[in-house]
């Protein structure tokens, strides 16, 4: 599957966004077990929406088999040579890093109620809702970090 591109607002990824990316050489993505998870594309500059690959738009690549159509936000382009162009883009997960707890205090909560209350209480409930397979309840203390801190 080709990449597909998005304008850097989009919140509807159902359709094709701003189209697809058929002039892409190459498209790698690189994760690590949390840590970096990271897009990167080498793209042929005159090819279809190459001015439109720019800071803050979002491509949605198969990171793996398993993981299909994930988003990855631009950060960074770069032309190497008269005809290519490297794209970088980290994946929207680190988006969250734009999102600050300020206080917040769970008593007897699942993992995944507490990510979700989290997520409300900085602002960031409109963009991302939390999963988990922990089906144990803790208490859950933070102050001053960024949701991904949290």
């Amino acid at each position: 599957m080709y990449p597909k591109l998005y304008t850097a607002k989009e919140d509807n990824f159902k359709h094709n966004g701003l189209g697809i990316l058929k002039d892409c050489i190459e498209c790698i993505v690189e994760e690590e077990h949390n840590g970096l998870f990271e897009l990167q594309m080498k793209y042929k500059i005159g090819g279809f929406l190459h001015n439109q690959l720019k800071e803050g738009n979002i491509i949605m690549a198969d990171a793996s088999d398993r993981l299909r159509g994930q988003l990855f936000r631009i950060h960074r382009t770069v032309k190497k040579q008269d005809s290519i162009l490297e794209v970088y883009a980290n994946h929207v997960f680190f988006d969250l890093k734009n999102y600050v707890v300020n206080d917040v205090s769970f008593k007897n909560m699942s993992c995944e109620n507490a990510l979700n209350n989290m997520f409300r209480a900085c602002g960031a409930s409109n963009k991302f809702v939390g999963y988990s397979n922990i089906i144990h309840t803790g208490n859950y203390n933070m102050k001053l970090a960024t949701a991904i801190e949290a």
